[in-house]
């Protein structure tokens, strides 16, 4: 999804439980952009969730990401998640409207950008 949404000019930026660097399922380390506890939805005009059961199970124990992802649904943002990535959906307000059209679960990344 990034090299997709990159190859559009958009400007991906990763918020994750802490700031500094996080590790994918790959071993490749990313440069977070902001911490959870230090940013909103309403900085971003979209939001993506990828899988990755480990990953998407820290994000539930983590009320901050609900509020994120409901914030960011109450401001029309468009929502993408993939895998796993959908119980984190399950948990928000977004659980309601899977036909609305910002919403893309498991979809292309062309229907996201």
């Amino acid at each position: 999804m990034q090299k997709a949404l990159e190859a559009e000019n958009a400007m991906v930026k990763i918020v994750a439980p802490h700031g500094g660097k996080i590790t994918c399922s790959e071993g490749m380390k990313h440069d977070v952009f902001s911490g959870i506890m230090m940013t909103e939805s309403v900085l971003f005009d979209a939001v993506y969730i990828p899988g990755g059961q480990t990953s998407v199970q820290a994000l539930l124990k983590k009320a901050k990401y609900k509020k994120f992802v409901n914030e960011a649904f109450m401001h029309c943002k468009a929502i993408a998640a993939d895998g796993a990535g959908k119980e984190l959906l399950s948990a928000t307000y977004v659980s309601d409207h899977y036909a609305d059209k910002a919403v893309i679960v498991d979809g292309e990344p062309q229907a996201f950008i």
